[in-house]
Formats: C-alpha cells, sequence, structure tokens
C-alpha cells in the first residue's frame, strides 16, 4: 500500500466517522461511506455522536500536524529548509569566560607613597621600600631622613617591614650558624 492509498483510506474512515455521527452516507474518493447507525433519538445523543466524530478527525489531524513538524525538525537538523527562530528564553545560558575573576579593589601602596594599586605595591616601590629598610637597617639612614623624603605615610612603612626585615635576618643567621655547627661536627 503506498502512501496515496493510505491517505485515501484515511479519508474514507472519517468520512465513515461523520456518516456514523449523523446518519448519513457520504462518497469519498470514488468509496462510498454509509453508516449503518440508528439515527439518534434525542439531541444529547446526537451531540454526544458527533463530538466522538469530531474526536477522531481531530485526533488525526493532530497526529498529521506533529508528523509535519517531525519532518520540519529533521528539514532543519540536516540544514534544509527554513531555519527556526529562537526566542532568548529558550536558549541556555552562555559559558563563563575562562579565569574570569571580581575585579580587585584599589588599594593604597604599602610603600606609604599613597598611589593607588590593585596589588600591595606600585610598580617598582617594593624594591625602593626594601632599599629604604636596608638602609634604616645599617645605619645609612635615620627614620627621620626617611620621613623628610617621603612624609609620615612612608615612615610608617618602613618601621613596619624593618620590624619584619630583622626578624627575617634573625631567621637567617640562627640557620647559618647551625649549618655551620653541623659541618664542624661531621669533619
Amino acid at each position: 500500500m503506498n502512501s496515496k492509498q493510505k491517505r485515501q483510506a484515511k479519508q474514507a474512515q472519517r468520512a465513515a466517522a461523520a456518516a456514523a455521527a449523523n446518519g448519513t452516507a457520504q462518497t469519498v474518493n470514488g468509496t462510498e461511506a454509509t453508516a449503518t447507525v440508528e439515527p439518534a433519538a434525542t439531541l444529547e445523543e446526537a451531540n454526544s455522536r458527533l463530538s466522538e466524530a469530531a474526536k477522531v478527525i481531530n485526533m488525526k489531524q493532530a497526529k498529521e500536524k506533529a508528523e509535519k513538524k517531525k519532518a520540519a525538525a529533521r528539514k532543519n537538523k540536516t540544514g534544509g529548509g527554513k531555519k527556526s527562530t529562537l526566542s532568548v528564553k529558550s536558549l541556555p545560558a552562555l559559558p563563563k569566560k575562562a579565569g574570569a575573576r571580581k575585579p580587585k579593589p584599589e588599594v593604597d601602596c604599602e610603600c606609604g607613597c599613597g598611589g593607588k594599586t590593585k596589588s600591595r605595591f606600585m610598580p617598582g616601590h617594593d624594591s625602593y621600600l626594601r632599599g629604604l629598610v636596608i638602609r634604616v637597617d645599617r645605619d645609612v639612614m635615620s627614620l627621620a631622613d626617611v620621613e623628610k623624603l617621603g612624609g609620615a605615610g612612608m615612615r610608617a612603612a618602613v618601621e613596619k617591614h624593618l620590624a619584619a626585615f630583622r626578624k627575617e635576618q634573625k631567621a637567617k643567621a640562627k640557620e647559618a650558624k647551625t649549618e655551620k655547627a653541623e659541618k664542624a661536627a661531621a669533619e
């Protein structure tokens, strides 16, 4: 049975269903669809038969629409035919950028210069501060000289980093002393 014959058979079934609903005979594609249904005794019975026939027809129409949608979807997948337009609501969420982070807030430079930066120091200021700390530690400069050079903020930064620098130097000296003692014991 080819597709044309199938279509004709479906039309004949629809005609038979409609004929059954109203008790008449109809001809579809040369085929007579008669109904051997008794006429409805009441109006309610006739309405119920008619609604059943309509359901059969509506179901078939719904199936045909579904088949058309499937065919259109297949066309779109293969690239043929019209492209369907998507609404923004039906689209998936966009992926996040790789490595995207919150922007860092700007803070004051730790050297005490008053500059704003997103890290601890502005470029080069960490070395500048370290140089000042070493000069103060070796008594080449005093804290008063640092204050004249860069202000009270720079003096406070040098004092803070000077304490950490001296602590670091003590730890290094202690480590060097223990290594020297171990070498002497090994010899």
